[in-house]
Protein backbone atom coordinates (compact mmCIF):
# COMPACT_ATOMS: atom_id res chain seq x y z
CA UNK A 1 0.00 0.00 0.00
CA UNK A 2 1.80 3.25 -1.02
CA UNK A 3 0.99 6.92 -1.08
CA UNK A 4 3.71 8.51 -3.33
CA UNK A 5 6.42 7.97 -1.96
CA UNK A 6 5.54 6.37 0.94
CA UNK A 7 5.00 2.48 1.86
CA UNK A 8 2.90 0.90 4.63
CA UNK A 9 5.44 -2.13 5.76
CA UNK A 10 3.71 -4.32 7.54
CA UNK A 11 6.96 -6.03 8.94
CA UNK A 12 8.01 -3.77 11.69
CA UNK A 13 4.52 -1.42 11.44
CA UNK A 14 6.01 1.47 10.01
CA UNK A 15 5.27 3.70 7.11
CA UNK A 16 8.21 4.22 4.82
CA UNK A 17 9.51 6.47 3.05
CA UNK A 18 11.52 5.72 -0.23
CA UNK A 19 14.83 7.66 1.35
CA UNK A 20 15.04 5.27 4.07
CA UNK A 21 12.86 7.26 6.74
CA UNK A 22 10.08 5.27 8.74
CA UNK A 23 7.42 6.49 11.07
CA UNK A 24 6.70 3.76 13.32
CA UNK A 25 3.14 2.89 13.99
CA UNK A 26 3.51 1.57 17.21
CA UNK A 27 4.50 4.45 18.84
CA UNK A 28 1.09 6.40 17.82
CA UNK A 29 -0.70 6.00 20.89
CA UNK A 30 -2.43 10.23 20.55
CA UNK A 31 -2.91 13.01 18.30
CA UNK A 32 0.68 14.55 19.77
CA UNK A 33 2.25 11.84 18.28
CA UNK A 34 0.71 12.03 15.20
CA UNK A 35 1.74 15.77 15.17
CA UNK A 36 5.11 15.18 16.09
CA UNK A 37 5.72 12.82 13.51
CA UNK A 38 4.19 15.35 11.17
CA UNK A 39 7.00 17.96 12.07
CA UNK A 40 9.70 15.66 12.34
CA UNK A 41 8.90 14.67 9.12
CA UNK A 42 8.90 18.29 7.46
CA UNK A 43 12.25 19.08 9.45
CA UNK A 44 13.72 16.64 6.48
CA UNK A 45 15.56 17.94 3.92
CA UNK A 46 13.66 16.00 1.54
CA UNK A 47 10.39 16.87 2.09
CA UNK A 48 8.73 19.00 -0.14
CA UNK A 49 4.95 19.91 -0.56
CA UNK A 50 4.49 16.47 -2.02
CA UNK A 51 5.85 14.43 0.43
CA UNK A 52 3.66 16.15 2.71
CA UNK A 53 0.77 15.59 1.11
CA UNK A 54 1.11 12.18 0.92
CA UNK A 55 1.85 11.59 4.55
CA UNK A 56 -0.87 13.19 5.36
CA UNK A 57 -2.75 10.80 2.86
CA UNK A 58 -0.97 7.99 4.29
CA UNK A 59 -2.15 8.81 7.96
CA UNK A 60 -5.69 9.62 6.95
CA UNK A 61 -6.00 6.06 5.38
CA UNK A 62 -4.09 4.34 7.81
CA UNK A 63 -5.18 5.88 11.14
CA UNK A 64 -8.68 7.72 10.50
CA UNK A 65 -6.84 10.26 13.10
CA UNK A 66 -10.43 12.01 13.20
CA UNK A 67 -11.81 8.92 14.47
CA UNK A 68 -9.30 7.61 16.32
CA UNK A 69 -7.22 10.29 18.10
CA UNK A 70 -9.04 13.89 17.89
CA UNK A 71 -12.19 15.47 20.21
CA UNK A 72 -14.37 12.70 21.32
CA UNK A 73 -11.61 9.74 21.03
CA UNK A 74 -9.32 10.76 23.26
CA UNK A 75 -8.97 7.74 25.65
CA UNK A 76 -10.17 5.42 23.27
CA UNK A 77 -7.09 3.49 23.77
CA UNK A 78 -6.05 2.48 20.07
CA UNK A 79 -2.52 2.26 18.88
CA UNK A 80 -1.38 2.91 15.45
CA UNK A 81 -0.15 -0.56 14.96
CA UNK A 82 -3.13 -1.67 15.44
CA UNK A 83 -5.11 0.46 13.01
CA UNK A 84 -2.09 -0.63 10.88
CA UNK A 85 -2.71 -4.40 10.92
CA UNK A 86 -7.07 -3.73 10.70
CA UNK A 87 -6.21 -1.58 7.35
CA UNK A 88 -4.33 -4.34 6.28
CA UNK A 89 -6.89 -6.83 6.57
CA UNK A 90 -9.24 -4.06 5.03
CA UNK A 91 -7.49 -3.60 1.79
CA UNK A 92 -6.16 -7.64 1.33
Amino acid sequence: MNWGSWELKMRGIALVHESGYEIDLESVRSSGVVLDWIFQVLDQDWADAQTMHDLLRAFDAVLSPQVNFCADAAGRGVTGGRLAWEYALEMA
